[in-house]
């Protein structure tokens, strides 16, 4: 789908940055936004616009809705965020100069909060060392599953992303054998081939996106991050409805039937928020779902 933002299913880049904002003066936002609208590409930097943003404007986006609480032994925090911005490329200098820039521009109306330094490893494979995105669907699905449909002026094209800082539990990692990982997860490390006796508590069997009712696909971009002696992996998974997304974590906290997924004994997530991607139109940002042209 060419009216997506395109970054959104390109292959990962070597270097990614992740810049988080809040909302400050509210008077200055569409003024940003309509310089935003011209000055990203969709590939480079990819944007979504979260739910305190949204409701500043107004503006109810079919599908979207902000990250929830749940009521579950396990933490799943919600930490709403007013724009999310995905820098992607080769060099970290280049992506550090232009989140500069871009912060920049975007003020008065928003303050950055958050930034996560992002690389690929080992050819797309989480610090812990399995591979990421086993999962992830092929080919034409990855646009039903990413993307809206609807033939709806300013929506078609776009898609929700969920972003979750998961922190690994390096204390666990660095003294937890090969097969105890494994276990876990229910995914062996080298080959990546799901195990057959996989508990109901591994990750595999948590999250296996056919096994909702209704189905939860998700197409995942997540790439690991680290910051001093700190580490893991900022979780990135698009859908055309934050729906599945939502299913997937209530299913991994415990909410539904009381098991948590054993992945929270290896990570754990510090913060999450659903941001809304608008589709491109004319080469920029489509954002006439804001009412602002």
């Amino acid at each position: 789908m060419r009216i997506a933002q395109s970054g959104i299913i390109a292959p990962l880049p070597r270097h990614g940055r992740v810049l988080l904002f809040d909302l400050d003066q509210g008077d200055a936002v569409k003024h940003a936004l309509e310089q935003l609208k011209t000055r990203v590409d969709g590939l480079s930097v990819v944007v979504g616009l979260g739910a305190p943003l949204l409701q500043h404007l107004g503006v109810a986006i079919p599908g979207m809705t902000p990250l929830p609480v749940f009521d579950a032994a396990i933490a799943m925090p919600s930490v709403p965020r007013a724009l999310w911005l995905w820098l992607r490329g080769d060099d970290p200098g280049d992506l550090f100069l232009n989140s500069r820039t871009l912060a920049s521009q975007l003020k008065p109306a928003f303050q950055l909060v958050a930034t996560r330094e992002l690389f690929l490893f080992r050819q797309g494979r989480d610090l812990s060392g399995f591979h990421d995105g086993t999962e992830n669907p092929h080919g034409d699905q990855i646009s039903d599953v990413a993307f809206v449909h609807d033939d709806l002026t300013g929506i078609r094209g776009s898609s929700c992303v969920l972003v979750q800082t998961w922190e690994h539990r390096w204390d666990v990692l660095d003294h937890m054998g090969e097969s105890c990982k494994e276990a876990i997860i229910g995914r062996t490390i080298k080959e990546d081939i799901e195990l057959d006796e996989a508990s109901s508590s591994a990750h595999v069997r948590r999250t296996a996106q056919e096994d909702f009712q209704p189905t939860a696909f998700m197409w995942r971009r997540s790439m690991p991050w680290i910051e001093s002696m700190h580490g893991g992996l900022l979780f990135q998974a698009f859908a055309a409805q934050t729906r599945p997304l939502i299913a997937q974590l209530r299913r991994m906290s415990g909410c539904d039937d009381g098991l948590v997924d054993h992945l929270f004994r290896l990570s754990r997530p510090v913060d999450g928020a659903f941001f809304w991607c608008p589709p491109m139109h004319q080469g920029h940002l489509d954002l006439r779902a804001l009412h602002l042209g």
